[in-house]
């Protein structure tokens, strides 16, 4: 499957919000003024002890990565996270390309797997002006994507006034176990409507190979004279007797080399006995 870098980025979020209620994730959040980082995946753990935010960097090409590496880019993230982990497609590189520190996480068939832990470093806290970047546009991005928790409290109350506490709490984890069903449903389709994309983009990319192989095949069979469209069985017996006739116009043409000598040969012959004739009458 071939994965479209923004598609990756999304399925990632997806896996990384299996358990939203420990960390914060953001997708393609400048960290602080224009020309600040962007990490393609930006992850800030939800506790005072363990403060490792952690920039996730999504490669889906060879040269994207490696230009990343030689040029340094990656190691910018260190400002604001306390690890960076490259996200990769299954087979794309080896955890023994990865620059000292990184870590790597690859998506295999139907999952995510950590393929190496990067390394932590200690980071006491972050610029202002990325706390300000967060503040100010980070959480108007979780609000839009935060259920309204808030209409659960109201409905609760609302039952508890109409039929008491006990069908009060009962009626309202109904509603409350509907809401994390859909949201369940909802980060499914999301995960669905990233395979769908990578799976059309592999589609075009077939399509486009075999009009490529279509066009190279109608040059070879205007290079053999042959009609296009002509089967593939074909071309290996044609070639095989444009072969054997180079062949045989070797063997005329060393045949003709042949019969000149001879003739040089003769004709040599002729003029030493003619020579040899006059000297002997003189």
């Amino acid at each position: 499957m071939t994965w479209e870098h923004d598609a990756l980025a999304a399925d990632l979020k997806a896996h990384l919000s299996a358990n939203t209620r420990e960390r914060l994730i953001w997708c393609d959040m400048q960290l602080g003024p224009a020309g600040s980082p962007r990490p393609d995946v930006y992850v800030l753990p939800k506790s005072y002890s363990k403060f490792t935010p952690t920039a996730y960097e999504i490669k889906i090409s060879r040269s994207d990565f490696q230009a990343d590496v030689n040029a340094g880019k990656w190691q910018k993230y260190y400002a604001f996270a306390s690890a960076v982990i490259f996200a990769v497609p299954d087979g794309l590189i080896k955890t023994t390309e990865l620059p000292g520190g990184a870590g790597l996480i690859v998506r295999k068939a139907n999952v995510w797997r950590l393929a190496k832990a990067p390394k932590v470093n200690a980071l006491d806290n972050l610029p202002r002006e990325a706390w300000m970047k967060l503040v100010m546009d980070g959480l108007s991005r979780l609000d839009a994507a935060r259920p309204a928790l808030n209409t659960y409290v109201m409905r609760e109350r609302a039952y508890k006034a109409a039929l008491g506490d006990e069908i009060a709490k009962l009626a309202a984890n109904r509603e409350h176990a509907k809401w994390r069903i859909q949201n369940e449903i909802d980060q499914h389709e999301k995960r669905l409507e990233a395979i769908r994309q990578g799976n059309e983009t592999a589609r075009r990319h077939a399509d486009e190979r075999n009009q490529i192989a279509a066009r190279e095949y109608d040059r070879l069979c205007d290079m053999l004279d042959l009609p296009r469209g002509t089967p593939t069985w074909r071309i290996p017996e044609e070639i095989e007797q444009r072969v054997k006739a180079l062949d045989a116009d070797q063997r005329v043409r060393d045949l003709v080399q042949v019969i000149d000598a001879a003739q040089n040969s003769l004709a040599a012959a002729k003029l030493r006995v003619a020579a040899s004739a006059k000297s002997e009458a003189a």
